[in-house]
């Protein structure tokens, strides 16, 4: 809910990631009485298995969050993703 208003957050993963589909870290920490709960999303980059580097590797790993007002309809999410998998790695 956001303002009183059902609101929800989609989260696509590249097909061409490393280590495609993702897994993914979801965590909520008490902080304290008057100071509420520390919310953490993230991919587990490195489950289910390592991802090892040598000196002067690295890697790229593409995500899109899309933040919309109210329930998805069906299929908006597949459709997403797949305008999402046709962009090139490079492409803003």
């Amino acid at each position: 809910m956001l303002g009183g208003k059902p609101a929800g957050i989609t989260l696509i993963d590249h097909p061409l990631n490393p280590g495609y589909p993702s897994s993914w870290y979801a965590a909520a920490s008490p902080l304290g009485p008057k100071r509420g709960t520390f919310w953490y999303l993230s991919p587990a980059l490195i489950q289910p298995k390592p991802i090892i580097l040598k000196k002067g590797e690295s890697f790229t790993h593409l995500y899109q969050a899309t933040v919309h007002d109210g329930a998805r309809k069906p299929g908006d999410c597949d459709n997403e993703a797949r305008t999402f998998a046709s962009r090139k790695p490079d492409t803003p």
